[in-house]
């Protein structure tokens, strides 16, 4: 049976471009000096907090490489990052994941090979966002990860109102990062998960850090550490300030280099490690507040966009195909500034569309409850809209793609179908609502979801994700 936290919740992210005014063009390769101190005790130094139960040393004493998968937002996926090691010099490689997965086929080269990594980053996310998505996302790009490392500290960093500020509550960082962190440790094998914090701890993630037993990774205090030239510590003081959204290619080759230290060191006293880890502890956020953060860790379908060649051998670009697509759609990166990590299926309004050309079909399975959750962009340049419809017969709702807020963002709703009572349990109501997404008669089984196209001509929609459980 589907494990299913359910709620009713806009979940929208900002992903800002952190300033464009910072002299890329002056960063300087990284020197001798840094190696050494990556690769002796200042990588070992950066890890500010080392588990108890030694769950990251665990994995870096067994023999197999490890399988790490990435987790976080823009920074981490590496927007505005390319220009900027390109402009940096020879030497820098970002974003970070990056600079970890090219140190590591070295070593395969060498035939010393101990880390593989897979980078699930998504841009314009923050932790509340992804928990519905993130075990089957797992399961499905990353099915033999043994390490999470876990770099929501910059998107957590500041509280974004419509994720965090649900109903009576004031702050829900602490709550989603609690759901989030522990439906990958319900997992059948769960991996071990590393919190990666930037600029500055977040209190969410400490705490949940401090109850679960997790190791931390502090790439600025790190930072503030190197061994190099003043000049060169001077550049690397933007990591103390909220220009580090989107930080130099000098820091992301940094970090890269602190974490692939630490993972493809096998500590000196693995024989001393005896003692399995512990289970997971008792919650530490009321139900109330957890309730707003949805998760499926079973889902009965998870379709989800991925970008070209990220994909297990045989998957299509998007894990799971449409079941039937009108010409008026298309999977593509073009929208929004054409940026390459917007993959999914976009929908364009022609200036003389018809009702065949302007929908986009999914046949999904739903258990009774008939949950369905799906990902969409919204931006500021936009103004199209859809409407969903269940079965071709009723209307479920309209949406619109328009953000008013000079940014675009990802922004995901969550609907049950099968229940007249409304789902959301957080806001703190004495008495519940009427569901009015409620469809009469609805039943277990396979269900068509049709998006279709509404407004202007070249009005604009696009899907990244839809789940059911």
């Amino acid at each position: 049976m589907a494990r299913i936290c359910l709620v009713y919740l806009l979940c929208t992210c900002t992903c800002t471009d952190g300033g464009n005014s910072r002299p890329w063009a002056d960063l300087e390769p990284l020197g001798a000096a840094w190696e050494a101190f990556a690769s002796g005790a200042g990588a070992e130094a950066a890890r500010v907090r080392k588990s108890a139960a030694r769950r990251l040393d665990r994995v870096r004493c067994s023999a197999a490489p490890l399988d790490v998968a990435v987790v976080g937002g823009s920074m981490t996926y590496g927007v505005l990052c390319n220009e900027k090691a390109a402009a940096g010099g020879a030497g820098l490689d970002c974003p970070w994941p990056l600079r970890v997965a090219r140190r590591a086929a070295t070593a395969a080269g060498n035939g010393t090979q101990r880390v593989v990594v897979h980078n699930l980053a998504i841009s314009a996310t923050c932790t509340g966002c992804v928990t519905a998505q993130i075990v089957p996302r797992l399961a499905a790009l990353a099915p033999n990860a043994s390490v999470v490392l876990f770099d929501y500290g910059i998107n957590d960093a500041d509280a974004h109102k419509a994720v965090y500020h649900q109903g009576n509550f004031r702050d829900l960082r602490g709550a989603a990062t609690e759901v989030f962190i522990r439906e990958i440790l319900s997992m059948d094998r769960p991996p071990v998960i590393v919190v990666i914090e930037g600029r500055a701890p977040v209190g969410a993630h400490r705490a949940v850090a401090t109850g679960y037993d997790l190791d931390v990774i502090s790439y600025r205090d790190a930072i503030r550490a190197l061994p190099v030239t003043a000049s060169y510590s001077q550049r690397i003081r933007w990591t103390n300030t909220k220009m580090m959204s989107h930080p130099p290619a000098t820091v992301h080759t940094a970090l890269g280099d602190l974490i692939y230290a630490i993972l493809s060191t096998r500590p000196g006293d693995c024989n001393e490690i005896s003692a399995a880890p512990p289970p997971l502890p008792k919650l530490l956020f009321p139900a109330d507040q957890r309730a707003m953060f949805p998760t499926c860790g079973m889902p009965l379908a998870f379709l989800t966009s991925a970008p070209p060649g990220t994909t297990p051998a045989g998957a299509e670009a998007m894990l799971g195909a449409p079941a039937a697509v009108g010409a008026s759609w298309r999977f593509t990166a073009a929208d929004a500034g054409d940026r390459a990590d917007k993959f999914g299926w976009l929908g364009v309004k022609g200036k003389e569309g018809s009702s065949s050309a302007d929908r986009i079909s999914f046949r999904l399975e739903f258990s009774g409850l008939g949950f369905l959750a799906f990902e969409f962009l919204r931006s500021y340049a936009w103004d199209g809209r859809v409407s969903i419809i269940i079965d071709g017969k009723r209307p479920l709702l309209d949406l619109g793609s328009h953000w008013e807020d000079q940014s675009s963002q990802r922004v995901t709703n969550y609907l049950a179908l099968g229940t007249s009572k409304n789902i959301n349990v957080g806001h703190g109501r004495s008495k519940k609502l009427t569901n009015r997404h409620y469809v009469p008669g609805f039943r277990a089984g396979f269900h068509n979801v049709t998006f279709v196209l509404k407004g202007p001509p070249s009005s604009r929609f696009k899907l990244y994700t839809l789940l059911t459980c």
